[in-house]
C-alpha cells in the first residue's frame, strides 16, 4: 500500500493502546503520511493527550485491588497506572476545548477532532490529533463519547452549560466521499472492535 501513490490508506486503531506508548508510532505514521485516514476509539485519541501534556503512565499489575488504587488516586487501565489528578487536568483541557466550539453546529467526529488538533497545536501539545491536523489526515472516532471526552462533556455541561453536537451519520457521508474519490484503498487494523466495524460498513 505504501508503495502505491494512488492508494488511500485507512488505519483502524482500537482498544486503549495509547497507554502502552503505541500512540507515538501512530503519530509518526501521521507525520510521514503512511496513513491517509485514521479510525480510532475515543480512548486512543484522549489517552495519548495525557502523555503529550507531559504526564506519564506506569507499568502496574492487573491483580492490584481497585479500592486500594482509588484510595491513592491512581487510575488503572488493565495493568497500566496513571495519576488521577493529572488525568483530571487532561479532562479539563478537553472541556475547555469544547467550550470554544459553536453550540449550534453539528460536527462529524472528524470535524470535531480536526478542531481539537488545531486547539492543541496552539498550546504546544503534540498528540495524534495534533499531528493529524498538521498533516491534513482526518481522524474519525465512532464511539468518541466512550472516553475522556464523554467525562469532560458531562462535567462541563453540568458546571458551565456546555452544548456540543457530534453527528455520527455525518461521519459516514465524509468517509463515503473519501472512498468515492480514491483510486484505490487499503486498510490496516491494530485490533478490532468499533473502528473495524465502522470502516467495513
Amino acid at each position: 500500500m505504501a508503495s502505491d501513490p494512488n492508494c488511500t490508506i485507512f488505519m483502524g486503531y482500537s482498544g486503549s493502546l495509547s497507554t502502552t506508548g503505541q500512540w507515538k508510532i501512530v503519530h509518526w505514521l501521521m507525520e510521514n503520511r503512511y496513513i491517509d485516514v485514521l479510525v480510532s476509539t475515543g480512548a486512543n485519541i484522549t489517552e495519548d493527550v495525557f502523555e503529550a501534556m507531559g504526564n506519564s503512565y506506569y507499568q502496574g499489575s492487573h491483580l492490584v485491588d481497585d479500592e486500594d488504587l482509588l484510595a491513592h488516586q491512581i487510575d488503572r487501565y488493565y495493568d497500566v497506572f496513571a495519576d488521577e489528578l493529572q488525568y483530571r487536568t487532561m479532562e479539563n483541557l478537553l472541556g475547555e476545548f469544547m467550550m470554544t466550539l459553536d453550540p449550534f453546529a453539528r460536527y462529524s467526529s472528524a470535524d470535531f477532532l480536526y478542531k481539537f488538533g488545531e486547539y492543541q497545536n496552539t498550546k504546544g501539545i503534540d498528540s495524534i490529533t495534533a499531528a493529524a491536523q498538521r498533516a491534513g489526515v482526518p481522524v474519525f472516532s465512532p464511539a468518541m463519547a466512550d472516553s475522556g471526552f464523554g467525562v469532560a462533556y458531562y462535567q462541563f455541561a453540568k458546571k458551565r452549560g456546555l452544548k456540543v453536537a457530534v453527528d455520527q451519520l455525518k461521519d459516514f457521508e465524509q468517509m463515503g466521499d473519501i472512498g468515492d474519490k480514491a483510486t484505490s484503498t487499503g486498510v490496516i487494523y491494530v485490533g478490532g472492535g468499533v473502528p473495524k466495524t465502522r470502516y467495513s460498513s
